[in-house]
């Protein structure tokens, strides 16, 4: 970026630190770091702390605000970043008061629910292989009764 700038600029460190600073405190990007924290969505198979670097985003959109209001910020885009509305609900309602609590509970939430379902997933395995075995049962009870009913008397 400083290749744009002559010697003026680049020959002491005093003016491309200034030269940098005024660079990246620009609204446009302040704007831009905005859209970006606002419009994060968890996908499927990204981790919960991939959406931790909202704090960071949120330092560079809010650079004038103290850490206790930086933490809320962050906290409060964590928590809608979370896709299932249900799930951010939970978290929400647990009230976390910083990022890292959030997502403290968020990861205890989500092992509880990849738990539950689990062991939805494997009562509806079982259910079903009970049901087939009760079914083939059945079907040989009816084989029988057919071959018994056709023997000769």
């Amino acid at each position: 970026m400083l290749w744009n700038y002559g010697t003026e600029v680049t020959n002491s460190l005093k003016n491309p630190t200034k030269t940098l600073s005024e660079q990246f405190r620009r609204a446009s990007h302040s704007h831009n770091f905005r859209t970006e924290v606002r419009n994060r969505r968890r996908r499927t198979g990204k981790t919960l702390q991939s959406l931790r670097s909202d704090r960071r985003l949120t330092a560079l959109v809010f650079q004038n605000l103290n850490h206790s209001a930086h933490e809320s910020i962050a906290c409060d885009y964590f928590v809608d970043a979370l896709a299932d509305p249900d799930f951010a609900l939970k978290v929400r309602d647990r009230s976390s008061k910083d990022l890292d609590s959030a997502l403290g509970m968020a990861f205890q939430l989500d092992v509880w629910t990849k738990n539950v379902n689990r062991l939805r997933t494997e009562k509806k395995e079982t259910t079903a292989k009970k049901t087939t075995e009760v079914m083939k049962t059945n079907h040989r009870k009816e084989r029988l009764m057919h071959f018994v009913n056709q023997w000769p008397n």
